[in-house]
């Protein structure tokens, strides 16, 4: 565990105690199935995954976590998702609905790793020969060190316009940027983080 996690775990847990929160040993959630399955499947995953799965399986006991399949998981919506949209939902903003009722109610998700076909796949593919891929991914633009988004948007934005006069010299647009150049600014500048972080 880094030191960075353990100090969020520990203010995690001054702040529940300041506000008197009891959080249950047994409500304990992932999105990742091999973590709950037994601990000879963390051997036969990819290194960052069996990583995971080892931390998890040594500091818990593997039977009171559960698996929170990827529509319920509010991590998993912001991918690809419009900042509008992030705005009105309500899984991004309150988390999976049968958080709000008593925990003996929670879902069981019974499907097993072992019957799921991508996990079929992979015990196909091991039977193979390994081969590794580097992929480098690198920004178009490295906006995300930039401090102010909206200048950054706006600068962008000024671009996209004298893009679109120096094409079209016959219908030249003059005066201030319309609202549809800055959404469609900060579009473009969503999915490009995106494309580079959410792979």
């Amino acid at each position: 565990m880094s030191i960075v996690a353990k100090l969020k775990k520990d203010e995690l847990k001054l702040v529940a105690e300041e506000i008197g929160l009891t959080v249950p040993r047994d409500a304990k959630r992932v999105d990742l199935k091999r973590a709950i399955v037994d601990e000879n499947e963390s051997r036969n995953s990819k290194t960052s995954v069996a990583n995971r799965v080892v931390i998890i399986q040594e500091l818990t006991e593997l039977n009171k976590w559960h698996h929170v399949p990827s529509e319920q998981n509010s991590a998993d919506i912001s991918r690809g998702l419009d900042p509008e949209k992030i705005q009105q939902s309500d899984l991004w903003w309150f988390g999976p609905t049968f958080l709000e009722v008593p925990a003996v109610n929670f879902p069981r998700y019974v499907d097993e790793i072992h019957n799921c076909e991508p996990y079929q796949r992979k015990q196909k593919d091991n039977q193979m020969d390994s081969m590794c891929f580097l992929v480098q991914n690198s920004e178009i633009l490295p906006i995300i060190d930039k401090c102010y988004f909206l200048k950054l948007q706006r600068i962008v934005a000024w671009c996209v316009h004298f893009k679109e006069n120096t094409r079209n010299p016959l219908q030249i647009t003059t005066g201030s940027l319309t609202v549809a150049q800055l959404s469609t600014v900060l579009f473009c500048l969503v999915r490009n983080v995106q494309s580079v972080y959410f792979i």
